[in-house]
């Protein structure tokens, strides 16, 4: 882990993003409402993704900061349609179809089921 957050490629990406926030959020409240379209939101699990900051030697104030504002964007995503499910999936970091394949399998069956 430390030997990528010495890259500077990382901070340049982590950078033109923070730099395009406000505009991309424009953009976003632009867009047409999904009004009942099937969503299916999934987040990753907060408490996990501290502990494991806490352990990689991140201040644990700026990781709850962190993870706090992500949780509100994950559940305000879910708000984008009437037809929607949020998922918060347990013991994952933000790589979930890693870290719980099992949970991506049985999410897109289920939307199959639905759809058939």
């Amino acid at each position: 882990m430390i030997e990528f957050q010495q890259k500077p490629n990382l901070y340049k990406a982590m950078k033109s993003e923070t730099d395009n926030w406000k505009k991309d959020a424009k953009a976003i409240k632009k867009l047409n409402p999904l009004s009942d379209v099937m969503v299916i939101v999934m987040g990753r699990d907060k408490k996990h993704i501290i502990q494991k900051g806490i352990e990689e030697g991140f201040p644990e104030t700026e990781l709850m900061l962190l993870e706090s504002t992500w949780e509100q964007l994950i559940q305000e995503q879910a708000l984008l349609s009437k037809n929607s499910k949020l998922i918060f999936a347990k013991n994952s970091s933000h790589s979930i179809h890693l870290d719980r394949p099992e949970l991506i399998v049985k999410v897109v069956k289920e939307i199959t089921n639905i759809l058939s």
